[in-house]
């Protein structure tokens, strides 16, 4: 499928996917949105921060964030340090320290 200016596609991501070099002076732009039940929950670091968008949280696995205020309004971002805080958090717990050997093999053990 090839897309026009302004167009988007929604896929699985899982999907196999990809596109050209942007040759163009526009940046490219790409949003990952994830739908999970409540009943989710990560096991490590602190609650992540998420929209609920239909029924209820019985659970209380994460922390519910309210919609965005409307467009563009600064309390909204000053949510997006805080929740890349947590996500590093639990993206890279246990890995201080350790070195793949593919990282060994071209920069050195430290």
């Amino acid at each position: 499928m090839i897309l026009e200016p302004g167009q988007a596609s929604l896929h699985h991501g899982h999907l196999f996917h990809a596109s050209g070099p942007n040759t163009t002076d526009q940046r490219r732009v790409a949003a990952a949105i994830r739908f999970i039940s409540t009943s989710m929950r990560q096991e490590t670091g602190d609650r992540t921060l998420v929209t609920l968008v239909s029924g209820e949280d019985h659970y209380g696995h994460f922390t519910v964030t309210g919609p965005p205020r409307d467009r563009l309004v600064e309390e909204d971002f000053e949510l997006c340090p805080r929740d890349a805080a947590i996500k590093r958090q639990i993206l890279y717990v246990g890995a201080e320290g350790k070195i793949g050997k593919r990282h060994a093999a071209t920069h050195g053990a430290y």
